[in-house]
């Protein structure tokens, strides 16, 4: 069915969320211990803000419809690219080689989180073809009109 749940269980048996959830707290602790001293207010504040929103998008997700789950997984990947757009700011400012890592991390969790999302779509095309399959020759066209029998 298309409106199928994708995942019946929590969160946590996604590698991508696991993932997702530590680097947020890599950079939650990056951010603190480094940026204590200095003041780059706003930039490291969205950066926590958008590492966080990743997992938290997974999280909201998983247990709802394919296509709602591909709507939450969607939105992870855009917080994700935002963190990453956002360390990139942070290593140049600071000159800081652990944003780069953390840039870095955060870019190969990007494209984890978009071959996810692939996966869904495929997942939801696969289903949409079994169901149209399941259901036979439809009774009438699209204007209601009976269809002739085979000959």
């Amino acid at each position: 069915m298309r409106n199928k749940k994708i995942f019946d269980n929590p969160p946590t048996n996604l590698r991508v969320y696991n993932d997702s959830d530590e680097l947020a707290d890599d950079v939650f602790f990056t951010v603190r211990r480094l940026l204590g001293t200095f003041e780059f207010g706003d930039l490291s504040e969205q950066a926590m803000r958008s590492a966080d929103s990743v997992p938290s998008n997974l999280a909201e997700g998983a247990g709802r419809t394919q296509p709602q789950f591909r709507h939450y997984v969607g939105t992870a990947r855009g917080s994700c690219q935002e963190l990453v757009g956002q360390l990139k700011r942070l290593h140049r400012r600071t000159g800081d080689s652990r944003f780069r890592k953390l840039q870095s991390r955060a870019q190969k969790l990007q494209y984890r989180i978009y071959r996810l999302e692939k996966a869904i779509l495929k997942r939801m095309e696969e289903s949409q073809v079994s169901e149209e399959a399941q259901i036979g020759e439809p009774k009438a066209n699209q204007i209601g009109e009976q269809r002739e029998p085979n000959r």
